[in-house]
């Protein structure tokens, strides 16, 4: 049986190995994963630190260095954060200019939307409950209960702005607090109030486009990327005695401008943009994007790009409703967990035998990570049973056009978000395609995999 984990002494241990406190300038967690951004990558011991007990694997994403721990996350984390302290969002005067490059997309995309995953998770739990409630007859549309417990589960969503442009500062290095009040600014009561209005609206002179920001993405990111090269000006001509003052006042007056005659329009086209090009995917090829997904999440697991569609899916999810971007992986991951069970059953090894049922049995709940580093991609035929099982499930979902009305769902514990009271075979279908992934990878793992040592 696997000895229990001194998270304290982990953490002190990878923060020696990634070159100390001083070489980390960022650092936050996902299901799964520690991810750093470290100041010299030379500095840090990839080997050292995959030999950790407690650590599955590590890799680096872009800029980023990611360290999989599997469902104990969270303890590992609170250790790190207690060593390291909250997140330096200090603005530099001269911070360092990154090359630009698609890595280095992907890794602000995970520094924003990761952070966000608990309330995103909480409200679209509380969305499903919903779901389940009244599908169920136990709960009223019509009652105050379903009111209240509606606007709650719908928090999350409508003010997602506010919650990305905070992560977003931390990103960008600038002030969360001045982010947020840019979030606010484009879901205030009185701006929505023009927009519901539909009159022509100026602003110094200069025409505002009337969107509807609530649930929207890539508005507030574009507007805080403004905001950390205003607020950075700023620091550089103010003198230090008065900046607590100026800085705030004027990077406000600057920015909230460009945020809503420039940026927030741009923003709002280009999200309209994203999910219209889902949208038509799915209304010509719906099959395509579940197929894809349910084939190769393993690999976007394993390059840590799984989160970098998160724009894509709350682009659908607040254009349609329902999203199917992400949907190919909950089929995916039931079928790593059943794979990895076979191979519990096929092994004459005690050791992997232990290993698999554990790792399989969190694979069934979506943390697939252990399963995946610890068995199918070290042993290779499972993986390719998985990819084949995770296909063929988004493959039904696709032809079935199966939706979820949440960012959630990946697993079986999520099924109460498949539920839709319009269609109650999406749920069904979504429990077929399941099934039909779990079935297939079993079988093609019982049938290809062998072991290539006798019993220990």
């Amino acid at each position: 049986m696997a000895a229990k984990v001194n998270y304290d002494e982990l953490a002190d241990a990878i923060i020696e190995r990634l070159g100390g406190k001083d070489n980390i300038s960022f650092h936050t967690h996902c299901v799964t994963r520690l991810r750093f951004n470290v100041k010299d990558k030379s500095l840090v011991d990839k080997e050292g630190i995959e030999g950790l007990q407690g650590v599955i694997n590590s890799l680096w994403s872009g800029e980023q260095y990611q360290i999989v721990i599997g469902n104990t996350v969270n303890e590992a984390y609170e250790c790190v954060a207690a060593k390291l302290g909250p997140v330096d969002t200090t603005v530099s005067e001269d911070a360092p200019k990154k090359k630009f490059s698609f890595s280095t997309i992907f890794e602000i995309i995970t520094g924003i939307f990761v952070p966000a995953i608990p309330a995103i998770a909480g409200c679209g739990l509380m969305k499903a409950l919903l779901s389940l409630l009244t599908f169920a007859n136990l709960l009223s549309t019509e009652s105050q209960t379903y009111y209240i417990l509606a606007f709650v589960a719908d928090s999350a969503f409508y003010f997602l702005p506010m919650i990305l442009a905070f992560n977003a500062a931390n990103k960008f290095k600038c002030s969360p607090m001045l982010a947020v009040v840019l979030g606010g600014v484009l879901l205030h009561p009185q701006f929505s109030a023009l927009v519901s209005a539909g009159e022509p609206v100026h602003f110094l002179g200069l025409p505002v486009t009337l969107a509807n920001y609530a649930n929207s993405v890539i508005p507030i990111i574009l507007i805080v990327w403004l905001q950390s090269y205003v607020e950075r000006a700023i620091n550089r001509v103010i003198p230090k005695p008065v900046r607590l003052v100026f800085v705030p006042l004027l990077t406000l007056l600057i920015t909230v401008p460009f945020a809503l005659v420039v940026l927030g329009p741009i923003g709002t086209i280009v999200g309209n943009a994203l999910a219209t090009g889902i949208m038509s995917l799915e209304n010509t090829m719906p099959w395509l994007i579940p197929t894809i997904f349910g084939a190769v999440s393993p690999l976007l697991v394993m390059t840590g790009m799984h989160t970098s569609f998160y724009p894509a899916l709350f682009a659908q999810l607040a254009t349609a409703g329902y999203q199917t971007v992400a949907i190919g992986m909950l089929p995916s991951n039931m079928a790593q967990g059943t794979a990895t069970l076979a191979v519990a059953l096929k092994t004459k090894s005690a050791e992997l035998r232990e290993l698999a049922i554990s790792a399989g049995t969190s694979a069934l709940f979506g943390i697939t990570e252990p399963a995946l580093y610890g068995v199918t991609l070290k042993l290779k035929k499972p993986l390719i049973a998985v990819m084949l099982g995770g296909g063929l499930g988004g493959l039904y979902y696709g032809l079935n056009k199966v939706h979820c009305f949440t960012p959630g769902g990946t697993a079986w514990t999520g099924f109460a978000t498949y539920i839709d009271a319009a269609n109650p075979m999406n749920v069904v279908h979504m429990l077929i395609g399941m099934v039909l992934a779990m079935a297939v990878a079993f079988v093609v793992t019982m049938v290809i995999y062998k072991e290539d040592k006798p019993a220990e």
